[in-house]
């Protein structure tokens, strides 16, 4: 089982958060929202980039310039629209070609994943 956990310092507090908690990551700016199972929102003060490097799970996938997502956490993919739907009801667009994406969404699911309880 993956249990990484990486430290996420925000403007008011550095938080441990295990790469599994994560349902998906945004970039705002010079900043990164990161969404947690717990419903929290921290916001980091880095780049998408380099939040992508500090996880390093094959679970939690790029789908565009501004995104990350964590494919167990993905109820849908609308192709017409060109969004993925989270478990939480979030839809967020993406980028990378239909195959691309079926691909890391494949490879994302094949890993192991030490928690796999509903939001």
């Amino acid at each position: 089982m993956n249990n990484k956990k990486i430290f996420i310092k925000t403007l008011k507090k550095a938080t441990v958060v295990s790469c599994s908690d994560i349902i998906s990551c945004e970039a705002d700016g010079s900043y990164v929202q990161i969404q947690t199972r717990q419903g929290a929102v921290l916001t980091a003060c880095k780049s998408l980039t380099q939040v992508h490097k500090d996880i390093e799970v094959a679970y939690i996938i790029r789908i565009s310039q501004s995104a990350l997502v964590n494919v167990h956490c993905l109820t849908h993919v609308h192709y017409k629209d060109r969004e993925v739907e989270l478990a939480n009801g979030k839809r967020i667009h993406y980028t990378v070609k239909k195959r691309e994406l079926e691909g890391l969404i494949d490879n994302g699911l094949s890993v192991d994943f030490e928690d796999t309880t509903p939001i």
